[in-house]
């Protein structure tokens, strides 16, 4: 069993897959690749579309898979103890919001507020994080289960009740099409986190104790 031209041959299947394995995988030997032609590439005009968000509010809403738990970690109790990578939030959701974003709208760390869209909404803490623009929010993904076992069962949210049912031009969910509206519950929720206020942020620096 073999194919023209190609790295790895066998007399019958097994024989033909043992010899894939080996070799870590099946190519062509001939170069079968072309230079393509950029002449005349600058000289055509492009025309883009402006993107179309769905829903009418003032903040783009970015959900994303959580780096530690993914999709399906909420149930390992290890895994809801592991830092988010990025902001060391732990056992919980939480929203990104922009510093200047924040304090326009009189909001600080662990804020609890509302996310609204024309889908549902959402109450969530705020980690104020820097590196998010203005306009946008973001959550990730992988709580606000309502079973799952004793560590998932009720705990933080599931931004997917935000997104309503918008696809894109190929039929794929357009899970980053969705604008929403963010607004104050005057509640606080202290999020669990592993890095130190005092020395990220300055909280309680030159307070006498």
């Amino acid at each position: 069993m073999s194919e023209a031209g190609g790295s790895v041959s066998g007399a019958d299947l097994p024989t033909f897959m043992a010899s894939f394995q080996q070799n870590g995988g099946f190519w062509k030997l001939s170069d079968a690749r072309g230079v393509p032609n950029a002449g005349g590439v600058l000289g055509k005009s492009i025309a883009a579309e402006e993107a179309v968000f769905a829903g009418e509010g003032e903040f783009f809403f970015v959900p994303f898979v959580s780096p530690t738990m993914a999709e399906a970690g909420a149930n390992k109790p290890w895994l809801q103890e592991l830092a988010d990578p990025t902001t060391t939030v732990m056992w919980n959701t939480w929203v990104e919001m922009n510093p200047e974003t924040a304090h326009e709208l009189g909001i600080e760390n662990d804020d609890v507020v509302k996310i609204v869209s024309e889908a549902g909404e959402l109450e969530v803490p705020v980690y104020v994080y820097p590196a998010i623009r203005p306009d946008t929010i973001a959550m990730p993904f992988g709580q606000g289960h309502t079973a799952y076992g004793r560590y998932a069962e009720n705990r933080g949210v599931n931004p997917a009740d935000l997104l309503g049912q918008h696809f894109n031009e190929v039929g794929d969910l357009a899970f980053a099409g969705m604008k929403v509206k963010v607004e104050k519950t005057g509640t606080k929720k202290p999020l669990s986190r592993l890095e130190s206020l005092l020395g990220v942020y300055g909280i309680g620096l030159g307070e006498e104790h």
